[in-house]
């Protein structure tokens, strides 16, 4: 492969898996790295931001597949827009009419209650609110902040009233596959995401390492 090329979707998303899936192998990875020897916790960084931190830093040392780390970081920890978020990641939009609203805080904590497993299916907690300013964010399960604008686009592509509450999670190609008007529970996310076959292919690539 040329050192130029990006590796297809699925190898480096399994590289990852591989690497940083489990707690155990995360902290293994950052006991391996001197840059970050598990200082993250006096950092007072979360376990997904001290994931991403080992991910760059150590992602081309520990993985020998992952050796062009470019083809890694293609994808955005925090992607700006649909665009970003397509064939990297599962977004899980919430639509609320405020930020301010318990139910989008209760999707939140569901989240981060679970957060290694939204972690290992990539699901993105993307919040979709009128004038965000103080939107609830999980400490360890992955998220983005879009901006004000790319809210209204997501909203306005989707046809979501303003005063509507809805959870909408997005496969990989960006298409609607479950669509609810209340907060959903991790189980719920991962059975679907289960079934789909570009996670049963990370799955069968996790198994062959």
């Amino acid at each position: 492969m040329g050192h130029g090329m990006m590796w297809p979707w699925g190898d480096w998303r399994a590289t990852y898996i591989f690497c940083f899936a489990s707690e155990q192998n995360v902290r293994a990875a950052l006991e391996r790295c001197p840059l970050f020897c598990w200082n993250s916790r006096y950092m007072r960084l979360s376990k997904y931001t001290a994931m991403m931190l080992s991910l760059f830093f150590c992602g081309s040392v520990l993985c020998p597949r992952t050796s062009h780390a470019q083809a890694m970081l293609s994808c955005k920890v925090q992607p700006g827009n649909l665009a970003e978020m397509k064939n990297c990641w599962r977004p899980l939009l919430v639509f609320s009419p405020s930020d301010s609203d318990p139910r989008l805080k209760q999707q939140e904590q569901m989240l981060d209650a679970d957060a290694d497993d939204m972690m290992d299916r990539f699901v993105l907690f993307t919040p979709i609110v009128p004038h965000a300013k103080h939107v609830p964010t999980p400490l360890d399960a992955p998220w983005t902040l879009l901006a004000e604008n790319q809210m209204e686009a997501v909203r306005q592509k989707f046809r979501i009233p303003l005063a509507h509450f809805e959870v909408m999670l997005l496969n990989e190609n960006g298409e609607p596959k479950l669509v609810r008007d209340a907060p959903i529970p991790t189980r719920d996310l991962n059975t679907l995401i289960d079934t789909w076959p570009r996670r049963q292919k990370e799955e069968l690539r996790r198994g062959a390492n």
